[in-house]
This record gives structure tokens, sequence and C-alpha cells, in this order.
């Protein structure tokens, strides 16, 4: 980040008049009882300025709280979250917390790879805290370099292009993705108000968007190879926070509709038959966590 910054002075491309979050809180909250429900997802909650993450961990939580300063304060923002806090730990524990501040400016480089820098991680770009597809993007760019590892000058400049040109797209597709959250939020704050005006929503979401009020996500929108997000994880966004795409009449028979009755009905009895046959999170750890120890014991035994 430093030789591609300082040395190559490569600028950053920013997009907080797109993604308009540029301040996170975060707090380590122990559990209130030592057998506390362990979450095995990440809960992210809608807040009026901002969104929570927690994170359930062995023996405590991870919670924190992402927002823009411009439609609060960094004091109002930690009552937030604090506020979310308390709904599982006692008050006087909640006053205990080292609340921990983070600032960031979300964005990417104009350019990833120049002559014989190449930038990866948050190096690169950085867009909102737990935005996971920043490690795929570590993945795809090394997974680049090792493939098309350049044997001369000639070829390290056509390498370099190639490169840039398909993370410019992969940043953008990420930002795509990231921004259909907010968009289809039904929040009236004023902070989700902003998050959802016309002038925040990038061309290339809103063509996408007026083109899904007709046809689902398909391999028509998206056709690079590795897409970050391919369109079924479009689909789970969008139909997950309903949105509406009118289909032909073609397209919605008796014999179809039929289909996806009994896919969801197998779908529902398979997820019932799960959730009573699985451990609950806390006790898979417990498990895991007892066979690894048996193991270690074990290897020092043998090695006495």
């Amino acid at each position: 980040g430093i030789l591609i910054d300082k040395h190559y002075n490569v600028p950053w491309h920013y997009i907080e008049d797109i993604m308009l979050n540029h301040r996170a809180i975060a707090v380590q909250p122990p559990y209130a009882n030592n057998d506390e429900v362990i979450s095995s997802a990440t809960l992210a909650t809608a807040q009026s300025c901002g969104w929570t993450w927690d994170i359930g961990l062995q023996h405590r939580r991870g919670v924190g709280l992402v927002y823009s300063e411009h439609f609060t304060t960094q004091q109002q923002a930690e009552e937030t979250l604090l506020a979310h806090v308390s709904k599982r730990l006692p008050k006087e524990h909640v006053s205990e917390l080292d609340v921990r501040s983070i600032r960031f400016t979300p964005g990417y480089r104009e350019q990833f790879w120049v002559k014989n820098c190449l930038s990866l991680g948050m190096s690169s770009g950085f867009i909102e805290p737990l935005e996971a597809s920043a490690i795929a993007m570590v993945e795809l760019g090394i997974r680049m370099l090792c493939d098309a590892f350049p044997q001369n000058f000639t070829h390290m400049k056509l390498v370099e292009e190639r490169y840039n040109r398909r993370f410019h797209y992969r940043w953008q597709r990420v930002i795509d993705f990231l921004k259909l959250h907010y968009v289809l939020s039904n929040n009236d704050t004023p902070y989700w108000l902003a998050q959802r005006d016309s002038s925040t929503i990038p061309d290339s979401l809103a063509q996408l968007l007026d083109v899904w009020r007709f046809q689902s996500p398909s391999r028509l929108d998206l056709i690079e190879n590795e897409e970050i997000f391919p369109s079924a994880s479009y689909q789970y966004v969008l139909y997950g926070m309903e949105f509406q795409t009118l289909l032909s009449a073609l397209q919605i028979t008796r014999s179809s509709a039929q289909k996806a009755q009994d896919i969801r009905q197998k779908m529902q009895q398979t997820k019932t038959a799960y959730l009573q046959g699985l451990p609950t999170n806390r006790d898979l750890l417990s498990q895991i966590i007892a066979s690894k120890n048996k193991e270690q014991t074990h290897d020092l035994i043998g090695f006495r």
C-alpha cells in the first residue's frame, strides 16, 4: 500500500457518494451465561443510523455498528450500539465494555498493478467492515498473478493491463452488490432514505434493477468468469427483501408452479430434519475442542 501510494502515486478512487458509511465502532461483549446460545451466522440488523453486526464466538461476541457521521454523532452511535448489546447482556456489564472506533474511506485504487508493484487486500480497496468478498479478491488476485507470472518486462506490461481491467470490473461488482442491500430497504429514517436516493445508485445497478423487474437475475447479467457474486447471490438478496419480478405468463404454468411448490415443501422438510438431528453450535464447538484436546494428550503421551 505504501509503495503504490507514495512511490507510484496511484490515487484512491473515492466512492463516498455511493457507499455513505465511513465510520464503525466495535465492542467485545462476553456471554451473560456460559451456556448461552452461540449463533452460527453473523446477524446484521438495520439501525436508524446504520447497521449492526453480531458475531458469535466461543467465549464472547464480536459486535459493531457501521454508520455515517453525516447522520449521527459518535455519542449517539455508541448509545445505539450499547442499546443493541444490552438486549443480551446485563447493563452493569455493558457499562464496562471498551468501545473501539474505526474510520475508513470506501473506495479502491485507480490501478492495482503498476510495474513491479501489485496491491492486494486493503491496499487495493476497502468498502465496508465485514465485506467478506475482500478475502475472495485476495485469492483471485494471487491466483491471477501465479497463473500469469511475468517472464520479462514486455510480458509484465501485458498482464498488468489485463489485471487492472479485470479488477476494476470486480470492484464495481462488489459495490453494486453491497449497494443493493441499501436500495431494497424500506426503513424511512434520513440515513436509509439517503442510501436509497437515486443519485447514490450506480448506473450499472440501476440498469440491472430495471431488467430484474421483468426477469430474474441470470447468467445473462453477469458474464465474466469467476464472478464475485453470481446471479444466485442477487436472487437471494432480491427475493429475500421482497423484490417483485413481473414474470411472463408463459413462464407461470400450472406445472411449473406445482414444481416450485414441491421443491419448497421438500426443502422445508429437509430443514426440519436437520434442525432435529444437528447439535447446537455451542455443542458442536465443545465436541470439536474436546476432540482436539484428546488428540493433543495422545500425542504428548506418544512423544514421552
